[in-house]
């Protein structure tokens, strides 16, 4: 998990990547695809550990091997469509419309900047750690699968909201809460603070509101919803008959807290002075 890490957080690093080797990035779920990835050296390394983690987390499960896999096929996509966006090209539809629509209409753009950061989180590639604590040892994916895409929506969100101070400071302009916001400009979202449209403020509130239903939402669905067996009643399920059960709210519980912990002490979080108050 540590080696595909370093890989992943290298492959969107400027510092440690030239130009000419991230723009190449963009060709390797391509070339995964139909033939080996090219030779360039990056993209060997990001086989190598796309294989590890396929390897390890599917040593009792194939399909939680391939989810894994997935997200860094994943990842690498959404490195290139930042990449892209950092040299001007961003997609038309977060651009501006072409002529005037009513506030009240969906808009198709604003799916965008979520469908992105679910990819660039490559945080489906980190769930499968917090249910298995060994090679051999795991729970089951049908204890934890079918909240995975909420599990995932905390990871990534519960990052946005933590680490955007320092993300401010060091002048990025391509994550969630800033394109997201564009987005909601651009759909014609009113402001629920007075300004005509959508602003930062409307955004990071609402993204919090989500991060905070989100967290309720999984901490019941990992104490009450899970059955002891096929034939156990629907409503009132507890998990204390079921060891598997059991262990999946277990190690939610503390990934959440560990998590939101991890971030609150990271660097990555300017918040010296509040922390002194």
């Amino acid at each position: 998990m540590a080696i595909t890490t370093l890989i992943l957080f290298a492959s969107d690093d400027d510092t440690l990547l030239s130009p000419e080797e991230r723009n190449r990035l963009s060709s390797f779920s391509c070339n995964d695809g139909y033939s080996p990835p090219d030779a360039s050296p990056w993209t060997a390394v990001l086989t190598h550990g796309l294989q590890l983690g396929a390897e390890y987390f599917g040593s009792q499960d194939p399909l939680v091997g391939s989810l894994s896999a997935n997200a860094i096929r994943g990842f690498t996509e959404a490195c290139t469509i930042e990449y892209r966006m950092e040299q001007g090209d961003l997609p038309l539809h977060l651009t501006t419309h072409g002529k005037p629509h009513p506030s009240s209409e969906w808009c198709a753009a604003e799916a965008f900047p979520g469908y992105l950061r679910s990819m660039s989180g490559i945080s489906f590639h980190y769930i499968p750690p917090i249910f298995k604590y060994s090679r051999t040892e795991e729970v089951p994916s049908p204890y934890w699968l079918g909240v995975a895409p909420v599990v995932r929506n905390f990871i990534d969100y519960t990052n946005d909201l933590l680490s955007y101070p320092k993300e401010v400071l060091d002048g990025e302009i391509r994550n969630y809460l800033l394109l997201a916001t564009r987005a909601g400009r651009v759909a014609g979202r009113s402001s629920r603070f007075g300004s005509k449209l959508w602003t930062f403020r409307d955004t990071f509130c609402e993204t919090l509101e989500n991060v905070q239903n989100i967290v309720f939402a999984l901490d019941r669905a990992f104490t009450s919803y899970m059955p002891a067996d096929n034939n156990a009643p629907e409503d009132n399920n507890k998990t204390q008959d079921d060891p598997n059960a059991q262990l999946a709210a277990k190690c939610w519980f503390s990934f959440r807290q560990n998590f939101i912990s991890f971030h609150l002490e990271s660097k990555r979080i300017v918040c010296t002075k509040a922390q002194a108050h």
